[in-house]
């Protein structure tokens, strides 16, 4: 196929019809838009084109199955066949400046080393009588063009030498031009990027610059007189966006059944050949022998089977003339049916198929009751009617009496239930019956059956491409919905028929159609795991992606829920594609890209919406907590470095720690714990991490871990967590872990339960062993928390004095002790002594009730009530010469 692309340089084509709106046939464009789907104004498979002359319009390049354009120029995409000199441009050119041919090359069959440049093969250089490959570019397989002798010529006119111009649309330059009119001087390259792809003009205020037409689709200048380029022969260029411009799909005018014949020199096939099944020198014995094609190979090369031999000869397409057999018969003609029962089998193949009734016909003479258009006879032998592949049979020269009586037969069906015989002729590929009823009784194709299908149905089951096609012509509706909501298509999607889904979509099956479960085609297409359709559906209909289905999954949530990570990576590359919905159970795309592992899926999604980077589920379940749940070290450790809360808790206040915990992901826990996740939150059940440590799905986990890594891995673990010296059983590391990290041993969650009541004896002295003691008394555990740094260190009674951190050496803010109620009581009764203290200081020592308001000189003091018989200090003894009142 020609793909278009934008800055490719075009006249008009085979299917134009827009009268001079290129300024007449020659004049040259630029492709400068590609249309899209969806689009209004440039819809798929057509082109914006931009007329040398100013003309601006869009064209078919496929859309409808028209083609408006030709391919004359891509030398301007950059299209370069290296090293492969064209015959001509080179012999006047130092060997040191010659360059690959630029643009489209084309390969003489005759003349192996002779190849042409564009202006070459259109200035007739070379033999004209000799046929030519054409190579598109450097990737492209030649296709076989005509010979020039006769061929008609026109003349290619536009921005060319000799041209007058003015600025144009893409004009970015200012004023070089003194905004006046220009000469080309002449057409060349944009440095090493593209060929023939800038005009060297001279503006009528005698400055000279270059200026794009076609170099990245831009067009500086108009055209105001045109000046010619080269003759060229419209039918030896391709058709932009034909895909019958191919190779591969120019073996798809032929079919298993038909006849061809071989009309080249023996030399030019012998190069043909090259690649295409070779040469074998008895192929020369059969140039102009008519043979029957037995198969078409994946590559696209025929497989030719001639009747007097065994073998078969494989062919270049190109190589071959299809021989038409339409004109061979008439209806009423006799004919004998070939009596080889193997040629006949695998001639029916595509042509009425192979029925074992058949046998009673083979060697018998027949009457044609029909021809059909693709050259299959209908063949009334005895009292039955048979449709063959006109190369099964032969013509039978009888006088005319006798075609008169043959004439003078006629045929009779019978009484039959149609609609029973039509879709067992559908079950069985009973083409030849098919086409019979679809004639008797055309409405027949939209009947149902007992499941409630149509014969669409039943044929988008079985895949029957041919049976499908005669359906659809017969006036099938593509669209129709049996029992169960399925269209067609979703049936074709369904076991896949990829073929069938082809035709189908070719002729318009909606897209946005739902079954019972309110599955679209696309959801199809994504539970097939089939990046092609989907592809081909998104690109058709786009909304398809942010429809959901009875579920409320979309597709996205489907590719990514079952990790088809192809179809998700595509799905999520699309602009229209809604990241933020959520399904039945409240899971959004990122929920599911994090609960899977998919981690270009989790980055792609919080690149494009980092506000559900912690967005909760009904349950309260954030990304952070899926991925830690189910031991997703990467997707972990891209979430918390983009901002995830490792705070968060779910609806039963379980953090990202502990359900890490829970399923013995060490690494994850080990992540979490180095980025600050606190290890003695508890959950609604009073459960901390080291509870869920050691809980039996978590050892086992473990256990499991071990027994999956190699010993080197394991040591190397060990190391990572700082635990080298750890030589008990697998299932207590990450026990083990938490615990020297601070993790609470004695904690009681709501069943009074320790997180080591169901440990033996000697578990419970291995995990003790790693339990922190404080860093002062080195007696008791620590259970205060120093802030901001975090450090756990030192015990309730050792960490009051502490102002400054002894493990980092950061100034102390806050301490929190683990038991809230034992610091408040310690606090209660530290201010109680202070208040006791304080009444000591302000009573009177020697009533014990009033306070003290008279001083002696010695400093001690009573109430003046007590103080005044006395003559010595009640506390030191010494006289009291003077009373002083104080206040």
């Amino acid at each position: 196929m020609i793909m278009a692309e934008c800055g490719m340089r075009v006249v008009r084509g085979v299917d134009w019809k827009w009268k001079d709106q290129d300024n007449g046939e020659g004049s040259v464009g630029t492709i400068v838009e590609i249309g899209k789907n969806g689009s209004n104004s440039s819809p798929d498979k057509t082109v914006v084109v931009h007329w040398d002359c100013s003309t601006r319009t869009n064209y078919r390049t496929g859309y409808q199955g028209f083609y408006d354009l030709r391919l004359i120029e891509n030398a301007t995409i950059g299209v370069r066949h290296t090293n492969i000199l064209c015959k001509e441009c080179t012999k006047s050119v130092d060997e040191s400046k010659q360059r690959g041919i630029e643009g489209m090359r084309f390969k003489c069959i005759k003349c192996p080393d002779v190849n042409l440049c564009i202006e070459c093969y259109m200035m007739d250089k070379h033999d004209i009588n000799h046929s030519f490959l054409r190579f598109v570019d450097s990737k492209s397989s030649g296709v076989k063009v005509g010979k020039r002798t006769g061929a008609v010529k026109k003349i290619a006119k536009g921005v060319f030498p000799g041209a007058r111009v003015v600025r144009g649309i893409d004009w970015d330059w200012g004023d070089q031009d003194g905004k006046q009119e220009g000469t080309v001087i002449d057409i060349r390259g944009w440095e090493s990027e593209s060929s023939r792809s800038v005009a060297n003009v001279k503006w009528d205020n005698d400055v000279t610059n270059v200026y794009r037409m076609g170099h990245k689709a831009k067009v500086d200048l108009t055209c105001i007189k045109e000046a010619p380029w080269i003759d060229y022969y419209p039918s030896h260029l391709p058709s932009v966006g034909d895909i019958r411009d191919d190779l591969k799909s120019s073996s798809c005018r032929f079919q298993v059944g038909n006849q061809v014949r071989v009309d080249l020199d023996i030399e030019v096939l012998k190069m043909m050949q090259d690649g295409h099944g070779g040469w074998n020198p008895r192929m020369g014995e059969y140039l102009g022998k008519v043979g029957i094609v037995h198969r078409i190979t994946d590559k696209g090369d025929i497989r030719v089977q001639y009747p007097d031999i065994q073998n078969r000869w494989t062919f270049h397409p190109d190589a071959l003339t299809l021989v038409s057999v339409s004109n061979r018969f008439k209806t009423n003609d006799v004919v004998e049916i070939n009596n080889d029962m193997r040629i006949v089998k695998q001639f029916q193949k595509g042509h009425g198929e192979w029925t074992d009734q058949m046998i009673q016909a083979l060697g018998k003479r027949g009457r044609v009751l029909k021809v059909y258009a693709d050259g299959d006879l209908r063949v009334k032998v005895d009292d039955q009617n048979w449709t063959f592949n006109p190369s099964n049979v032969k013509l039978v020269k009888l006088d005319e009496s006798v075609q008169q009586d043959r004439c003078s037969e006629t045929s009779s069906h019978g009484e039959m239930a149609l609609r029973e015989k039509f879709f067992k002729a559908i079950s069985s590929s009973n083409i030849a019956i098919i086409r019979d009823i679809t004639q008797q009784s055309p409405n027949i194709v939209n009947s149902i059956n007992k499941n409630s299908n149509t014969p669409l149905h039943e044929v988008s089951i079985t895949g029957n491409v041919e049976i499908c096609s005669l359906l659809l012509e017969a006036g099938a509706d593509v669209n129709k919905q049996n029992e169960e909501g399925s269209t067609p298509l979703h049936l074709a999607l369904y076991n896949s028929r990829l073929e069938i889904c082809q035709i189908l979509l070719d002729k318009n099956a909606a897209l946005d159609k739902v079954n019972k479960e309110q599955s679209t085609p696309l959801h199809i297409a994504v539970e097939k795991n089939s990046p092609d359709l989907v592809r081909i559906l998104v690109d058709k209909f786009p909304k398809a992606m942010n429809m959901r289905d009875g579920l409320m999954n979309t597709p996205l949530h489907n590719s990514l829920m079952k990790d088809y990570r192809k179809i998700a990576n595509f799905l999520l590359a699309q602009q229209c594609a809604d990241m933020s919905l959520s399904n039945q159970k409240n899971f959004n795309s990122l929920h599911i890209s994090s609960l899977k592992g998919n981690i270009t899926a989790t980055k792609t999604i919080c690149e494009h919406k980092p506000v559900l980077l912690n967005k909760q589920k009904d349950d309260g379940f954030t990304p952070l907590h899926l991925a830690s749940l189910n031991g997703h070290f990467t997707i972990v450790e891209f979430l918390v470095q983009k901002g995830a809360d490792i705070k968060i808790e779910n609806k039963k206040k379980q953090n990202a720690l502990m359900l890490a915990c829970s399923q013995g992901h060490i690494k994850v826990a080990h992540f979490l714990i180095t980025n600050g996740a606190s290890i003695d939150e508890k959950d609604d059940r009073g459960d901390t991490c080291l509870h869920m440590a050691l809980n039996s799905q978590s050892q086992q986990k473990m256990n499991s871990l071990r027994s999956n890594v190699t010993t080197d891995s394991w040591m190397k673990l060990k190391d990572d967590l700082n635990l080298s010296d750890y030589s008990g059983p697998e299932n207590l590391l990450l026990a083990c872990y938490l615990v020297k990290n601070g993790c609470n041993l004695d904690v009681k969650n709501s069943s009074g339960h320790t997180p080591m009541h169901k440990l033996n004896e000697k578990s419970q002295k291995i995990i003790s062993k790693y339990a922190k003691v404080c860093r002062i008394c080195e007696e008791t555990r620590p259970d205060v928390t120093l802030e901001p740094c975090n450090h756990k260190i030192t015990c309730f009674d050792c960490s009051k004095k502490l102002k400054t951190c002894l493990e980092c050496h950061v100034k102390i803010t806050s301490k929190v002790h683990d038991n809230l109620e034992r610091e408040m009581n310690e606090n209660i009764d530290y201010y109680k002594e202070k208040i006791r203290s304080l009444e000591d200081t302000i009573t009177c020592n020697i009533c014990m009730e009033r306070e003290k308001n008279i001083t002696f000189m010695c400093g001690h003091q009573a109430c003046s009530i007590c103080s005044t018989p006395l003559k010595s200090c009640h506390i030191c003894r010494k006289p009291i010469t003077k009373k002083i009142n104080t206040f």
